[in-house]
């Protein structure tokens, strides 16, 4: 049990990391300033200038210029990612995941197509089914770590990350995808009691599959 958990946690750090890598490029590449680059979440174990390392690796950040978070003046609004043109508010998370999504397609051809597909209704019917439907998948996922190359199993994973990016839920990449893709590039009225209802599904979604890892880790 132990080697495919730490092989399954070591994976995870390196494809946030290349997600985190690759949507603060692609933003870089599109002219938006990066204000903050966080490989991990949590207290800084390390920082230097734009980059920094935070103490809970299976996750990260990129902050970028945005009238959101910060106060700026009307001359200074014009590369703030919440004023670009629609297609770089899309563009710049879709390269993040797309990084992840190669490594899946390089790794598993069209598995990883079909990997990504399902990851989707697994993701919600784990969360809804800890100790039923979320078992069957985490021993499947044990057993194909098992039984396939490190790369196939990251390609795996890289998937699974994907997927549960691209749900509609508050802190994740799909519910700005899909908003953006409604509205346009400048935010309505009604977005602002729908972000916390779906911030709050998206904390049950994570407690619940963590209430999975932990009942199938301490069930062997």
């Amino acid at each position: 049990m132990m080697p495919w958990l730490v092989q399954t946690f070591a994976l995870l750090c390196v494809l946030t990391s290349v997600h985190v890598a690759a949507t603060a490029l692609a933003a870089h590449c599109a002219g938006i300033p990066v204000r903050k680059v966080s490989f991990g979440t949590g207290a800084a174990i390390w920082e230097s200038g734009k980059f920094r390392l935070g103490w809970f690796p299976i996750s990260g950040y990129v902050r970028l210029k945005d009238s959101r978070e910060e106060i700026l003046s009307d001359a200074d609004m014009a590369d703030a990612f919440d004023h670009a043109p629609v297609w770089k508010q899309i563009a710049v998370p879709i390269a993040g995941l797309g990084s992840v999504l190669l490594i899946t397609m390089l790794t598993l051809g069209h598995e990883g197509a079909e990997a990504f597909a399902g990851a989707f209704r697994q993701l919600v019917l784990g969360a809804l089914s800890p100790f039923t439907d979320a078992q069957e998948y985490l021993r499947a996922g044990r057993t194909f770590a098992g039984s396939h190359s490190l790369a196939n199993f990251a390609g795996l994973l890289g998937a699974k990350i994907v997927a549960m990016n691209l749900l509609p839920l508050g802190g994740l990449n799909g519910l700005h995808l899909l908003l953006t893709l409604i509205r346009g590039k400048q935010p309505r009225q009604w977005e602002a009691p729908l972000i916390p209802w779906t911030f709050q599904m998206m904390l049950f979604l994570f407690g619940s599959w963590l209430l999975a890892i932990a009942v199938f880790v301490g069930g062997k």
